[in-house]
């Protein structure tokens, strides 16, 4: 089982192993097609922190927070606010009937992975797809209902920051995946005009290179 797919204003996105010299590439699962902006999209309330090992703490909390479309801008704007753990407040469906606010809730936890936030969440799973590795690269969930136990410790305990980038340089675009456990990759040609190269995590916007976060466990 593959798994569902997960959608991005006005970006394609795409699987590490597929992906090519987009503008933006972040976490993604399997290509889908952009959101456009005069799509409705359900918005997603999270609870968040300014830290993760302090959330009991005066002043940590930041109050539950509404995020809406465009996600590449609502998401970023609550890091920048402060926010280094996130909470999601209801389980995420991964399989292929997940409906719009699962979708949407994914690609929340892909933006915040991106960002090196921590994400306390929990997903749900009874088709087998959490078994495949295919969102390893994603923030590991706590507990994953409908999955066996071990699905979700190997989640959490193969887990590293960065585990999907791609390398740009003259001419060419180089993909590195690690999700399997082993390195896997492919070196494409480049789209001329890009006028960018060096290193760059798949799972992090453009521009917005930043210290991957600890897991938190």
């Amino acid at each position: 089982m593959t798994g569902l797919s997960m959608t991005e204003p006005t970006t394609t996105i795409v699987p590490a192993a597929e992906a090519d010299i987009a503008s933006e590439v972040r976490p993604a699962a399997t290509a889908a097609a952009p959101e456009t902006a005069t799509t409705a999209m359900p918005d997603i309330t999270v609870e968040a922190w300014r830290d993760h090992g302090s959330r009991l703490l005066p002043g940590s909390s930041l109050g539950p927070v509404v995020l809406s479309a465009p996600l590449s801008v609502s998401v970023p704007a609550l890091y920048e606010s402060g926010g280094r753990c996130v909470r999601l407040c209801d389980p995420v469906r991964l399989c292929t009937d997940a409906d719009a606010r699962d979708v949407r809730a994914l690609m929340v936890v892909r933006e915040l992975t991106g960002l090196g936030a921590a994400v306390r969440w929990t997903a749900s799973c009874d088709d087998g797809c959490a078994g495949t590795r295919t969102l390893f690269h994603l923030f590991p969930p706590a507990a994953i209902a409908g999955a066996p136990p071990q699905v979700t410790r190997r989640w959490q305990e193969q887990y590293l920051p960065c585990k999907c980038v791609y390398r740009r340089g003259p001419g060419f675009v180089e993909i590195r995946d690690r999700r399997q456990g082993s390195l896997g990759g492919r070196r494409v040609p480049a789209v001329r005009g890009t006028g960018v190269h060096g290193h760059r995590p798949v799972h992090r916007p453009a521009g917005r290179h930043r210290r991957c976060g600890d897991p938190g466990r």
